[in-house]
């Protein structure tokens, strides 16, 4: 009899825990509940209850633009259907990687929100981020092989800062990662990390970017190893050769730098103590506040878009790290040319550590050596018709 009432009392409570439970899924959020209604949501995408801020928010691109770049890449991204089982449907690939840039959660935690197995989260990133770069790269990377587009970008420059010439602003930036050789892969902050050389135009887009170099080189490395450089050294690039009439002077076309730069024909950078910065202090306002407007803001927008970059990514490939920081670059052009907005949390904290860098990078130009004294001297020119502007704009 005992034994029978112990037995009842068991199972009563068991019975009351499974109605706790019962109670508790339904307060849950979305993503742990029952597999039925996740699998409805995941096949159609279309679920109440992401809609609008809420959809932008967990894959940063609204419902028509998800839909128009899984019409772009679908084709390479669909698999066979084979005796074992079927595929992953392409849209739940998409989905997959599209969560992984917004929110730069882990593969464990992103496998099971969309249920599918963790191992096949690196094929996933794999496949679509090849997919991504193959559609997107002609179009939406490495603009600055148009002439057409240097003269637009140099032609928004001038009206919007109004200095004639320049048609992009380039900066370095850092993505954390986690590698078992970080002592050569440590950057001057202290941390590990790729190096990704980037260019800003006017409207906050990268049309020229160089991934892949570690941490430990200096921008200044990193822009002599660029195909762009060699362009510009060969003329095969229209920018040092094409000249734009502005007051009855002819200025070349060239990018403005930072003092991480060596001042040359190409890249135009602000006076420092040796130079006279004092003397030249509206210049070097000015020269700041456009850097800071343009590659530092887009910088900070990329990766405020796309989480993934704000923290450490742990991937264990660095091909496959460099291939994500490219799908992230391009998928900010792509949404810049749609005219969709950064985000908008506060980016003060990437600012920041581009200012912090500053000293440290004023210690490496003084003991770089860059042997181009001719380049050099066109630099000078350049930069002083911009104090000329600047000087003649202020007593106006």
């Amino acid at each position: 009899m005992a034994a029978y009432l112990v037995i009842e009392e068991e199972e009563e409570e068991e019975a009351a825990h499974r109605r706790r439970r019962k109670r508790k899924r339904e307060d849950v959020d979305w993503w742990v509940r029952s597999t039925s209604e996740q699998q409805q949501w995941i096949d159609g995408l279309s679920s109440p209850i992401l809609e609008g801020v809420e959809y932008e928010r967990f894959f940063r691109v609204t419902k028509a633009q998800f839909h128009e770049i899984l019409d772009v890449i679908k084709d390479d991204i669909t698999k066979e259907n084979t005796s074992m089982r079927e595929p992953i449907c392409p849209k739940r690939k998409l989905a997959c990687f599209m969560n992984y840039l917004a929110t730069g959660e882990t593969l464990t935690s992103i496998a099971s929100i969309f249920d599918v197995e963790e191992s096949s989260m690196p094929l996933i990133i794999r496949d679509v981020s090849h997919a991504l770069i193959y559609r997107l790269r002609p179009t939406y990377g490495r603009l600055l092989k148009s002439d057409a587009y240097i003269i637009e970008s140099e032609r928004r420059f001038r009206e919007r800062y109004g200095w004639p010439g320049v048609y992009g602003v380039i900066d370095g930036m850092h993505v954390r990662i986690n590698h078992e050789n970080a002592h050569i892969l440590c950057n001057k902050q202290g941390y590990a990390s790729l190096a990704c050389l980037c260019i800003s135009d006017s409207d906050l887009r990268c049309p020229y970017y160089r991934i892949g170099d570690p941490g430990s080189v200096h921008e200044t490395t990193m822009w002599q190893n660029s195909d762009l450089y060699e362009a510009l050294q060969s003329a095969e690039c229209p920018a040092p050769i094409m000249m734009n009439d502005f007051n009855a002077e002819q200025f070349p076309y060239y990018l403005l730098g930072d003092s991480a730069f060596p001042l040359s024909e190409y890249i135009v950078t602000g006076f420092d103590n040796r130079e006279g910065a004092s003397i030249n202090a509206g210049y070097n306002v000015k020269h700041a506040a456009i850097i800071q407007d343009c590659v530092e803001r887009m910088i900070g927008g990329i990766k405020q878009r796309w989480r993934v970059l704000m923290d450490t990514v742990y991937l264990k490939r660095l091909d496959r790290v460099c291939e994500v920081v490219e799908c992230c670059i391009l998928l900010h052009n792509f949404l810049i040319e749609k005219e969709t907005p950064l985000p908008t949390a506060v980016w003060e904290d990437i600012l920041n550590e581009s200012r912090g860098q500053d000293e440290l990078s004023m210690q490496a130009r003084a003991t770089y050596h860059f042997d181009a004294s001719s380049s050099r001297q066109k630099g000078i020119r350049h930069r002083q018709r911009l104090v000329d502007i600047s000087s003649s704009s202020t007593k106006e």
